[in-house]
């Protein structure tokens, strides 16, 4: 996850590199995603746009260009609630869920090239993996007392 809020000078930058013009919109979801520091579902994106005249399909659309272009990461903790983040391009990080309170934390790196080899050999139906998605679920130190 990003550590820190991204500049609007940034958030610009993004999209102009991937083509899209900076409408009010995109600039709003791309600055509230920068400053959550956690995965955040539809509902709770909305709740935190200014311009509350930003439709929930609208929404969804914008974070499906984004999923598209690799901006943004839709995340599955299982629970049937998509969430969503910010990519981060400079670690491969991942989430930590607890099965009991729900708590999540990130953890940096999963070897992911030795995983992508292996399931490749394994077999003949792929040639190659353009993404992943990883998680794990357990129970934290809090409700394991």
């Amino acid at each position: 996850m990003l550590n820190n809020t991204i500049k609007l000078e940034t958030i610009k930058n993004i999209l102009k590199d991937n083509n899209l013009k900076a409408t009010t919109q995109r600039v709003e979801l791309l600055s509230v995603l920068s400053e959550i520091k956690k995965p955040i579902t539809l509902k709770d994106l909305m709740n935190k746009m200014k311009s509350k005249s930003v439709h929930e399909v609208t929404l969804y659309r914008l974070l499906a260009s984004f999923k598209s272009l690799g901006i943004v990461r839709q995340i599955d903790f299982q629970d049937g609630t998509p969430l969503f983040e910010l990519m981060d391009k400079e670690n491969d990080h991942h989430h930590i869920v607890c099965t009991n309170c729900k708590k999540v934390s990130d953890f940096v790196g999963c070897q992911i090239d030795g995983i992508i080899s292996k399931a490749l050999k394994q077999t003949k139906d792929f040639s190659s993996i353009n993404s992943h998605s990883f998680e794990l679920f357990g129970v934290c130190n809090t409700c394991s007392k």
